[in-house]
């Protein structure tokens, strides 16, 4: 639309081991291809947001990078919807 390029946008739900919350969102607040990653209290500990071209982009950053740290439990992927 209009030449502008549209991005991938996904907010990512994390649940880390008891006690590693802090650590992990200092190691991944430290992460280039995740911006706004905040502390949340609940059942999930960390919200990550991730913009990246496409959505095989934003499964490689989930992968690759958030679910291969040690102490991270579960992740829970959410896509925006473009429209």
């Amino acid at each position: 639309m209009g030449g502008r390029t549209r991005m991938a946008i996904g907010f990512v739900l994390i649940r880390t081991a008891p006690s590693l919350e802090i650590d992990l969102f200092h190691e991944l607040e430290q992460c280039g291809a995740l911006r706004d990653v905040t502390l949340i209290f609940g059942e999930f500990d960390i919200i990550a947001k991730v913009d990246a071209p496409d959505e095989d982009a934003i499964n490689a950053v989930v992968l690759d990078i958030i679910r291969s740290k040690p102490g991270i439990e579960v992740t829970r992927t959410f896509l925006t919807y473009r429209h």
